[in-house]
């Protein structure tokens, strides 16, 4: 008898603390539809917080195994033993503790990205540094410190002393339902062992819902465990040679040929080579919206505004991803974004065919430019082992830097440096190829005082002021440059700002600029041409008249404006958009289809019926560029 009560006891325990567990993600839930409220249906609340149950259940299973062991293994007599008491409280207390810290590390993350945790999480976790750094320079620690420890001590003292009461009692509740409690604890383990979230995480049709159905923890660990996807697994399919064909058709007014699987063509102008220097400027999260040519209103750009009356401007361009990295992978190997992680953070992706290559096979002095630190993110190993000379932090003197955050060097200052090291190249009578990642437009969003007339550390609208006050700077001192005459100017983002909307790939988000400056060479106007990072490359190219055998699947926006698509994607979903027509590809073969209005810079979207041979075309798009990677064919070496 001594025995069944002590079991009671333990299921009883375990029952308490699995309701501090639940209450704890049903509150973290709330805070974030809370967060959203305008995003959100109030008729998927109800089903959102039942689906968000299940997935608390599931992640309460395997995070509880290791509790459950110990209460079953214990020794009847030690169940009443203060040392016991002492030991269950304080895990009481940790999960109180870590369910306030998940809380708020997710709040933190659905304020800049609008998803629960997910590989850019896993992305992140390695880099304690920059990450802790960074929350510590841009919101008030000491206040979100006191917060959770006021929240915590309310609910301590509470738990403290109901267990206290209730320890010498032998169950907290009836003994009839300590049973099922404890079959079940078993059997549904061994049922969900093998669930993938992703089948219950696509119930609406608005991303923000599915997003908030989901559970932050149990993500975190899929995204970790599923850092690279392979397309044929997860993704819809067509025959090798029909893919080929589709993309011969595409690719077909640059002379395409098939080799060997490879499709490449050889780029052969009729006008003479110009080997004009180059600046390519990426802008850390310039989202089309903040310029006025776009609809921006909020004067954060004015640089810029004057530089797009004076430039070549593509108004229908986008982003290939959400994350830094993407947009690295597409500008400089003008390759489509494939499942998982980018090709920048993979493995073995030395002596890859990539812009900087070209250059250099040119002659060119070819730099990354970076005021971090390039091993995040692995962008040294990347553009070091890709014909790139690596110019970042570490080579800044104390005296070319105004200032510095955890995540790097001023953009002012990065310029300046810039400067310098084009005219060393032109000092030595060579072209040169500085491809430049700008910062200040990154948390914590902290640059030199007096320079703009928003302070620092004031958010995201500073940081993109200060980044266009410094590319203003910039040109005044390049204009007064003897290489100026014959240099082409870049500017692009890496990413929108934001990702987050009511769809997988909401392409309003993925809005971005690409400006051609280059006054005496380019001619100003504005192009509609659809667009994509992957272009970029062959465009360039194109404007030099290079002379080469391409391996890019993107294509040059100026000699072939015709029928150009964008390649979108994220982790896991990939889209096209081709026109006015999107396709949406989604593991576990979830297609969408959508009809987007291009007639504004919004680009609503509305739902349409499948169309077989729009699939096709994406489908010959990302199988080829994965097959093209695990093939190793993108080597040059």
């Amino acid at each position: 008898m001594s025995n069944i009560l002590s079991l009671n006891k333990k299921i009883s325990l375990l029952f308490l603390i699995f309701v501090i567990f639940f209450f704890g993600n049903s509150a973290i839930r709330i805070v974030l539809w809370m967060s959203s409220f305008s995003e959100v249906s109030l008729l998927d609340v109800p089903e959102i917080m039942l689906l968000g149950l299940f997935h608390d259940l599931v992640e309460w299973f395997y995070f509880g195994i290791p509790l459950t062991l110990f209460f079953l293994l214990l020794p009847a007599n030690w169940v009443r033993k203060k040392i016991t008491f002492y030991l269950y409280f304080l895990f009481g207390l940790f999960t109180v503790l870590f369910t306030i810290f998940l809380g708020v590390s997710e709040w933190l993350f659905w304020a800049e990205f609008g998803k629960r945790f997910n590989f850019i999480a896993v992305d992140y976790l390695p880099y304690t540094k920059e990450v802790i750094g960074t929350i510590e320079e841009s919101f008030n620690m000491p206040m979100i410190y006191l917060g959770v420890g006021l929240f915590t001590t309310i609910i301590a003292i509470p738990l403290y002393l109901f267990l206290k009461r209730k320890w010498e009692q032998y169950r907290f509740i009836d003994s009839f339902a300590f049973w099922p409690i404890g079959i079940l604890y078993f059997v549904i383990p061994i049922c969900l062992f093998n669930l993938n979230i992703t089948f219950t995480t696509n119930s609406f049709n608005n991303n923000y819902s599915n997003q908030l159905a989901g559970n932050g923890l149990y993500h975190l660990f899929n995204a970790y465990w599923s850092n690279e996807l392979n397309y044929n697994d997860f993704y819809p399919t067509i025959e090798k040679k029909q893919a080929l064909d589709i993309l011969q058709r595409e690719m077909s007014k640059q002379n395409p040929y098939v080799d060997d699987d490879v499709i490449k063509r050889n780029i052969d102008p009729s006008e003479a080579e110009k080997k004009y220097n180059v600046f390519f400027i990426t802008v850390e999260s310039l989202s089309s919206s903040y310029l006025q040519a776009f609809g921006g209103k909020q004067g954060l750009t004015p640089n810029l505004d004057k530089l797009v009356t004076e430039s070549l401007l593509f108004t229908r361009f986008f982003a290939s991803g959400t994350r830094t990295v993407r947009g690295l992978e597409a500008l400089n190997l003008s390759l489509p974004p494939t499942p998982g992680d980018s090709i920048v953070k993979r493995p073995d992706n030395n002596d890859l065919f990539n812009l900087g290559y070209i250059f250099k096979q040119f002659n060119y002095d070819v730099r990354y430019i970076y005021a971090g630190h390039s091993y995040f993110d692995n962008m040294d190993h990347f553009f070091s082992s890709n014909g790139y000379t690596v110019v970042d932090r570490a080579a800044f003197e104390k005296s070319e830097i105004a200032y510095a955050n955890i995540w790097g060097i001023d953009d002012n200052s990065m310029f300046k440096k810039s400067l310098k090291l084009a005219d060393d190249s032109y000092q030595m009578n060579k072209p040169f190829f500085n491809f430049i990642l700008t910062i200040s437009n990154h948390r914590p969003y902290t640059y030199p005082d007096g320079l703009i007339d928003i302070p620092s550390h004031f958010g995201r609208e500073g940081g993109v002021k200060f980044s266009d006050y410094a590319i203003g700077e910039f040109f005044k001192v390049a204009k007064t440059k003897p290489w100026f005459k014959n240099t082409i100017f870049v500017i692009v983002a890496d990413h929108s700002h934001s990702s987050a909307g009511k769809s997988y790939i909401p392409v309003q988000k993925y809005h971005i600029p690409l400006i051609f400056y280059a006054p005496g060479i380019i001619e100003a106007q504005k192009v509609n041409t659809i667009g994509g990072q992957i272009d970029v490359a062959p465009t360039l190219l194109g404007m030099m008249n290079f002379k080469y055998t391409s391996q890019f699947m993107g294509r040059d926006l100026i000699k072939d404006p015709e029928g150009h698509v964008a390649l979108l994607g994220t982790f896991k979903n990939l889209g096209m958009l081709d026109g006015d027509n999107l396709v949406i590809m989604s593991p576990q073969g979830i297609i969408e289809y959508f009809k987007v209005d291009m007639s504004t810079t919004r680009f609503r979207q509305k739902r349409v019926t499948p169309n077989k041979s729009l699939l096709d075309k994406a489908s010959a798009y990302y199988q080829y560029a994965s097959r093209l990677w695990h093939s190793q064919k993108m080597k040059v070496k």
